[in-house]
C-alpha cells in the first residue's frame, strides 16, 4: 500500500478529521502567507455546490416521475 497505506484504510470520517486539524496548524503556523491558496478553495466548494445541486435537481425530477406514475397506476 506504500507510505499512506494506514491512511487510505481508515474511516472517511476520521480521514476528514485528520486534514481540518492539519488545515488549521497551517494556518496558525503560516498565517496570511498562506492565503494564495484561497481560489483553490473557492472553486472546489462552488464545484461541490454545483454537484449539490444538479443531484437534488435530477432527484426531484425523478421523484416527480415516479409519483405521476404510481398516480396513473392506481387509476387503472
Amino acid at each position: 500500500m506504500g507510505i499512506f497505506g494506514w491512511y487510505f484504510q481508515t474511516s472517511l470520517l476520521l480521514r476528514i478529521f485528520i486534514a481540518l486539524i492539519l488545515g488549521v496548524v497551517t494556518g496558525l503556523i503560516v498565517g496570511p502567507g498562506i492565503a494564495w491558496v484561497n481560489p483553490f478553495g473557492v472553486v472546489h466548494v462552488r464545484l461541490l455546490q454545483m454537484v449539490v445541486l444538479k443531484s437534488k435537481l435530477f432527484l426531484g425530477v425523478y421523484t416527480n416521475f415516479i409519483q405521476r406514475e404510481r398516480r396513473q397506476n392506481e387509476f387503472r
